[in-house]
């Protein structure tokens, strides 16, 4: 990628070098490069955080439905609260944060997510118990708190191992 002439006045302008001397054409091509990079990435990770707080919608309902009208106890009812969540959270991932990896390898990356979300539940299943049990927080709230927690390791896992660049629909 080059910079046209009045980029490099600007460039010229704010990037590191002696002065009177223009930037080297390495710092050049990151200057330009980085901050689309880190736009895109800007963008997944805000794209990932909406999708995220629209499954605690169907996260918390089916949790409601399983503890207050089936009676399930509350660790089981997170369990399948997130099935439904986790599902309903990747139909909207990969059509339109990561909508770019097109329909095929869809079945994979599913499949990938569902483990790396149920991979999670070993962590959030028992920071529930502590919370509800120890602190006496309430269910609802404690799974809320944390999925919160959560959200990082998700969305890093992921951008970063389910569609990174390229992979999702370059394997045969």
């Amino acid at each position: 990628m080059t910079a046209s002439t009045g980029e490099q006045d600007l460039l010229a302008d704010h990037l590191p070098a002696p002065a009177g001397q223009t930037p080297s054409p390495w710092i050049r091509a990151a200057w330009i490069r980085v901050p689309r990079v880190r736009a895109a990435g800007v963008r997944r990770f805000l794209g990932f955080g909406m999708v995220g707080v629209s499954g605690f919608l169907p996260n918390l309902a089916v949790m409601w439905l399983c503890t207050d009208l089936l009676r399930l106890h509350y660790t089981l009812s997170a369990v399948v609260a997130h099935q439904v969540a986790n599902s309903w959270n990747f139909a909207l991932t990969d059509r339109l944060v990561f909508r770019d990896r097109g329909p095929d390898r869809r079945l994979r990356r599913y499949g990938w997510f569902m483990l790396s979300g149920n991979a999670d539940l070993v962590v959030r299943v028992p920071f529930l118990m502590v919370l509800v049990s120890v602190a006496r927080v309430n269910p609802l709230a404690g799974s809320m708190v944390v999925i919160g927690a959560m959200f990082l390791v998700r969305f890093l896992v992921t951008d970063r191992l389910i569609y990174r660049d390229g992979v999702a629909t370059s394997e045969a």
